[in-house]
């Protein structure tokens, strides 16, 4: 039962994390975001920078599995990389791939996965875990 809700708990942060990134990626790019333009509301980046690094913090958080923080931290990092190399391309291109953009969030988030590694590393090293 325990372990079934720990899987429950990665996914809500996968998610959590996935959409955070997605929507402020898109909504920072001018003719991109759905809500900003039903709206009309365009916000300065750093809000955007804002959202991204707290669902990247709190998904990290949730997929953790036993490392809170490194998870939180990497989050962080990752979704604040994913948004930039994401939207700096979206910028530049008037339609886009599906698959080449999740690509581009996955080359931005590798400074994020290797914190997380080394965080990791070093709670597993300090613990003795």
């Amino acid at each position: 039962m325990m372990e079934n809700n720990k899987g429950r708990t990665e996914n809500i942060g996968g998610i959590i994390l996935g959409l955070g990134v997605y929507y402020t990626m898109l909504e920072m790019v001018p003719g991109w975001g759905l809500i900003g333009a039903i709206l009309g509301l365009q916000g300065p980046p750093v809000v955007y920078y804002m959202i991204a690094s707290l669902s990247g913090a709190v998904g990290g958080f949730l997929m953790g599995n036993g490392y809170c923080l490194p998870g939180m931290i990497g989050g962080f990092i990752g979704a604040i990389g994913a948004v930039l190399v994401g939207s700096y391309r979206l910028y530049h291109m008037e339609s886009v791939y599906t698959l080449f953009l999740l690509f581009l969030t996955l080359v931005g988030s590798i400074p994020g996965i290797l914190v997380f590694a080394l965080l990791r590393f070093l709670q597993d090293s300090i613990l003795g875990d």
